[in-house]
C-alpha cells in the first residue's frame, strides 16, 4: 500500500512546488518596491516603528496593534528599508495562500486544494495588499483568518478562536469571520456541520472583540465620529454603489489603480442596491442546489460587508479588501473545478493561470515608485484630479519638474477650485516657461 501510494505523493509534493514557482513568477518583484504616500505617515515617520517606548505606549490605546508590531520587528530585526517590509508582506501572502488550499485540499480534496492556492497567486487585484506596505493590516488578517479556517477544518476550535481574535488585532474588519465562516460551511453534510454549541462559540467570541474594541479610546472615538463625516443613508448608498464595481476588478486587471476616483451617483447606487440584492437572493437560493456558488457570493460579500456598509470612507472603491474576499470564490472556484478537470480543461487553465500570474507581475510593477503607480492611476482614469495632482508632484520630486508641471496643470483643468493649493509649486513653473 506505501509504495502504491508514493508516486501519488511524489506528484502531490511537486504540484505544490508547481505553484509556488507560479506566486514567485507574479510576485517575486515584491521586496524591489518603496515607500509611498500612506506609508510615511503611518510608517516612516511613526516613532512606534522605530523605537520601543513609543511603541509601548502607543499599544495600549491605538489601533491594530498587532500590524503595529510587525512593522516594529520588522524595523527591528531586518532595517527600515521599503524591502524589508514588503518581503514580509511577500511571505504572509505565500501563507495566506497556502493556508487557504490547505483548508480546501482538508474538505474538497488534494487537487481542489492546489487549485484554489493557485488561483489565489495568480490574482493581480491582490497587488495592493502586497506590494505597499500600508496594506499590511488587510494582509496580515487575511493570513490569520485563512489559519483559523483550517484550524476550523482540522477541528482545532480553540486555536481557531486565537487565529481570529489576533485578525482582529491586525484589522478590526476580521470581526466579519463568524459570517465567513457560515459562507464556508454552506453546502457541508449535517453529520460533518458545526454543531451548535460551536456556533454559539463563535457569535460570543465575535461580541466579546467587539466589546473588547470598545475599550480602547480610539476606536471610542472613530465610532463616535464616523457618523458625523457622512450623513448616514448617503454613506450607505455610496457604499452599495461601490460594492460591484469593486468585486468586478477581480476580473478586470486592466481596471486595477492606485485611485478609482469613483464619485456617487444616484443611478450607481440603485444600480448597486440592485446588484446586491440579487446576489443575495442568489447564494440563499442555491444555498442547497448550488452550495459553492453560495460559498463564492456569501463569503465575497461578508468579507466587503465592514467596509462596504455603514462606515464612511475616503474612497469609495479600494482594492486592499480584495485579498480576503477573493479567498472564498476562489476556494468554490478551485472546489468545482477539482473533479471536473481534464486534460484539456487543465491546458487551458494553465494559459489563464499563466496570465493572470504575467498581469500580477506587471501589478506589481506599479508599486517600483510613485510615478509608476500614478502613471498607472492616470491611464485608467483620466478624468480624476487627484491622481494628476499627485502624478505631478511624484515626478516633481523625481527631478522631472517640466512634466511634473504639465500633470498639475491637467489637474487644475479638470478642478480648478483646487488650484490655490498647488501655487507652491508655481517655482518649477517659472523654470519650465520657455523664454523669448
Amino acid at each position: 500500500m506505501a509504495t502504491a501510494l508514493a508516486p501519488a505523493a511524489r506528484n502531490e509534493r511537486l504540484a505544490w512546488a508547481a505553484v509556488l514557482a507560479l506566486a514567485l513568477a507574479g510576485w517575486h518583484g515584491v521586496p524591489r518596491g518603496t515607500f509611498h504616500f500612506d506609508d510615511f505617515h503611518h510608517v516612516v515617520r511613526d516613532e512606534a516603528t522605530h523605537a520601543l517606548p513609543a511603541l509601548l505606549e502607543r499599544l495600549p490605546d491605538g489601533l491594530r496593534p498587532l500590524t503595529r508590531l510587525t512593522y516594529f520587528a520588522d524595523a527591528a530585526l531586518f532595517g527600515e528599508q521599503a524591502a524589508a517590509f514588503l518581503r514580509t508582506n511577500l511571505v504572509l501572502f505565500l501563507a495566506c495562500a497556502f493556508l487557504t488550499g490547505l483548508a480546501v485540499r482538508r474538505r474538497f480534496g488534494p487537487t481542489a486544494g492546489l487549485l484554489t492556492t493557485a488561483l489565489v497567486v495568480a490574482q493581480p487585484a491582490c497587488a495592493e495588499a502586497v506590494a505597499y506596505v500600508s496594506g499590511r493590516s488587510s494582509l496580515l488578517m487575511a493570513t490569520l483568518l485563512a489559519g483559523a479556517l483550517l484550524a476550523v477544518e482540522h477541528r482545532r476550535l480553540a486555536l481557531a478562536g486565537v487565529l481570529a481574535a489576533l485578525a482582529v488585532a491586525a484589522k478590526e474588519t476580521a470581526l466579519c469571520f463568524p459570517l465567513l465562516l457560515l459562507a464556508w460551511e454552506t453546502g457541508r453534510p449535517k453529520d460533518q456541520a458545526l454543531p451548535r454549541a460551536t456556533w454559539l462559540r463563535v457569535v460570543a467570541l465575535a461580541l466579546a472583540l467587539t466589546a473588547a474594541l470598545f475599550a480602547f479610546h480610539r476606536y471610542r472615538e472613530l465610532a463616535r465620529v464616523s457618523p458625523l463625516v457622512r450623513p448616514f443613508g448617503e454613506t450607505v448608498l455610496g457604499n452599495l454603489q461601490a460594492l460591484p464595481q469593486t468585486l468586478s476588478l477581480l476580473v478586470r486587471p486592466w481596471a486595477l489603480s492606485i485611485d478609482h476616483g469613483v464619485v456617487a451617483t444616484p443611478s450607481g447606487e440603485v444600480l448597486g442596491a440592485v446588484a446586491l440584492a440579487v446576489a443575495v437572493t442568489a447564494a440563499f437560493a442555491l444555498r442547497r442546489k448550488a452550495p459553492l456558488v453560495s460559498l463564492a457570493v456569501g463569503w465575497a460579500l461578508a468579507a466587503l460587508l465592514p467596509t462596504s456598509s455603514v462606515l464612511p470612507k475616503a474612497d469609495l472603491v479600494a482594492e486592499k479588501v480584495l485579498l480576503l474576499a477573493w479567498l472564498g470564490p476562489a476556494a468554490a472556484l478551485g472546489a468545482f473545478l477539482g473533479p471536473r478537470l481534464r486534460l484539456a480543461g487543465a491546458v487551458a487553465l494553465g494559459l489563464v493561470l499563466g496570465a493572470s500570474s504575467a498581469a500580477a507581475a506587471f501589478r506589481v510593477e506599479d508599486f517600483a515608485d510613485d510615478v509608476q503607480l500614478w502613471t498607472r492611476a492616470v491611464r485608467v482614469n483620466p478624468a480624476h484630479a487627484r491622481a494628476w495632482r499627485n502624478l505631478g508632484t511624484a515626478l516633481i520630486g523625481a527631478h522631472r519638474p517640466c512634466d511634473g508641471i504639465v500633470a498639475l496643470d491637467r489637474a487644475i483643468a479638470l478642478s480648478p477650485d483646487r488650484a490655490p493649493d498647488l501655487a507652491p509649486y508655481d517655482v518649477y513653473r517659472e523654470e519650465c516657461t520657455p523664454r523669448p
